[in-house]
C-alpha cells in the first residue's frame, strides 16, 4: 500500500471530519463551466435534509433510475475506512444505516436547481447489500427509482477500473469556486487525472482509500457528491464520494466497475416494473431469455430496497 502525503479528511477525531464535502459545502466543480446539455446528470434534492445534506448530484443509468452516493441516502457512522488500531488511535469502520424514505427525494434535470422546473418523485431507494459488516468505503453507491421516466441518454458504466494517469471529466451541482454563495448549477470540468488507486493510507497509517476507491487531482467538491467521473469515451468510472472541502484536491470516488452486476440487476427489474425496454448498455450484456436472465420477481437480488418506508435510519450520530 502507498501512503498519501496529503492527509485526506474523512472522519472522526480532532481536526478530522466525516464526509466534510457534504457536511459543509464550500466549492463545487472548481473552474467548471455550466453544462446545459448534460441533462443525464441530475440534481438530487433531500427534503427534509439528511443531517447537513440537502443537495447531491446523480446521473441516469436508465430512464427511471438515477445513480448517486450512498451517503446521500443514508446516515453514516464510524471514524475510518476500516476497523483498526493505528499507533495509539483506534478507528471504527464507516457503516451506513438503512436508507431513509424514498418520499424524501426528488430529482431535476434543470441546469439551475433554483429555476422554475419539474422535479421527479422517487418511488424506491436501492442500495447494495454490503459484506464484511457493511463497510462503507468503496461502496458509496445507491440507485433512486423514479416514479416516471426522465428524458436524456443514460450513462453507461465502464467495465474496467480506472487507470492511474488517465483523464476524466467531473460533472455536478456543487458550488463554483468563482461564486461560493450560489450552489445548484450543473457544471463540468475536464482535464483532471486519476492520481491513485486504493488501497491508500494516510501519512499516519490510517486507511483512507479502499481498494474499490480512487483519487483524483482536482475538480469536484461540496454538492457534487453522487456525480459521475467520466472517461474520454463518456463512460462512468466513478461516483463522487468524499474528501477535504477546504482544498478540493485529492478527492475520492467510488469505482463503478465492482458494482456493475448489481446495477444491471436493478436496471432490468426496474425496467420490467415500468414496462420499458432495458437500456442498450445493459441489454447487450444480458444472457438469452432462456438462460435465466433477471426478472422483476427476482429484482434487486443482493440489494436492500428502502421502498417508501423510512427503514429505521434514525440518527447514526456522525461526529
Amino acid at each position: 500500500m502507498r501512503a498519501i502525503w496529503v492527509v485526506v479528511l474523512l472522519a472522526g477525531c480532532q481536526s478530522e471530519q466525516v464526509f466534510p464535502e457534504v457536511a459543509q459545502a464550500r466549492q463545487g466543480v472548481l473552474g467548471g463551466a455550466p453544462a446545459p446539455d448534460a441533462g443525464n446528470v441530475v440534481a438530487v434534492r433531500v427534503t427534509p435534509a439528511l443531517g447537513d445534506i440537502a443537495l447531491c448530484t446523480g446521473f441516469l443509468v436508465s430512464p427511471n433510475l438515477v445513480m448517486t452516493a450512498r451517503h446521500c441516502v443514508s446516515e453514516i457512522s464510524g471514524t475510518g475506512c476500516a476497523t483498526e488500531t493505528v499507533g495509539s488511535a483506534q478507528y471504527q469502520a464507516y457503516v451506513p444505516a438503512a436508507p431513509v424514505a424514498a418520499a424524501r427525494f426528488s430529482v431535476t434535470q434543470a441546469l439551475d436547481v433554483g429555476a422554475p422546473g419539474t422535479f421527479l418523485d422517487v418511488s424506491a431507494v436501492h442500495v447494495p447489500a454490503l459484506a464484511d459488516g457493511g463497510v462503507f468505503c468503496g461502496n458509496d453507491v445507491a440507485l433512486l427509482e423514479l416514479s416516471r421516466l426522465a428524458a436524456g441518454a443514460p450513462l453507461p458504466l465502464r467495465i474496467d477500473a480506472p487507470v492511474v494517469g488517465e483523464g476524466y471529466t467531473a460533472v455536478g451541482y456543487g458550488q463554483d469556486g468563482a461564486d461560493p454563495t450560489t450552489p445548484g448549477v450543473r457544471r463540468q470540468r475536464s482535464g483532471g487525472t486519476v492520481t491513485m488507486l486504493g488501497p491508500v493510507r494516510s501519512t499516519a497509517g490510517k486507511l483512507v482509500v479502499s481498494e474499490q476507491d480512487f483519487v483524483v487531482s482536482e475538480g469536484p467538491c461540496g454538492g457534487d457528491s453522487g456525480g459521475p467521473a467520466l472517461d474520454g469515451q463518456g463512460l462512468v468510472i466513478g461516483v463522487m464520494s468524499r474528501g477535504n472541502p477546504n482544498v478540493c484536491t485529492n478527492m475520492i470516488y467510488t469505482q463503478v466497475a465492482p458494482h456493475r452486476a448489481w446495477v444491471k440487476d436493478v436496471v432490468v427489474a426496474a425496467a420490467a416494473r415500468a414496462g420499458i425496454a432495458v437500456v442498450p448498455w445493459v441489454a447487450a450484456e444480458l444472457p438469452p431469455p432462456d438462460a435465466g436472465a433477471p426478472d422483476a420477481g427476482a429484482a434487486d437480488a443482493g440489494s436492500v430496497d428502502a421502498g417508501t418506508a423510512d427503514a429505521g435510519a434514525g440518527d447514526a450520530g456522525l461526529p
